[in-house]
């Protein structure tokens, strides 16, 4: 039988101690930091990204895109308003 150091060698580049695992000693803890992690944070950043792509792909047609995101257009108009996006030229 090997050796289990033999059979799951460590990963020898960057920053991991004798666990094999990242060394996370000097990560950040600032809340915003955390909050980049929290799950209505990374909801949101999902939905403006998709309704971003949407508008970007009809050319701004928001009937169009809300038929692509299947919402009601006056889900879309609000979520636009809520999240503050712009159309850039």
């Amino acid at each position: 039988m090997k050796d289990i150091h033999e059979s799951f060698p460590l990963i020898a580049d960057g920053p991991h101690h004798q666990t094999g695992v990242p060394d996370q000693s000097n990560r950040a803890t600032s809340p915003d930091d955390v909050n980049n992690f929290a799950l209505r944070t990374l909801r949101t950043r999902a939905e403006i990204e998709a309704i971003q792509r949407a508008l970007g792909h009809t050319g701004w047609n928001r009937s169009q895109a809300a038929r692509l995101l299947k919402i009601s257009y006056r889900s879309l108009l609000l979520k636009i308003q809520r999240h503050k996006i712009t159309h850039q030229t």
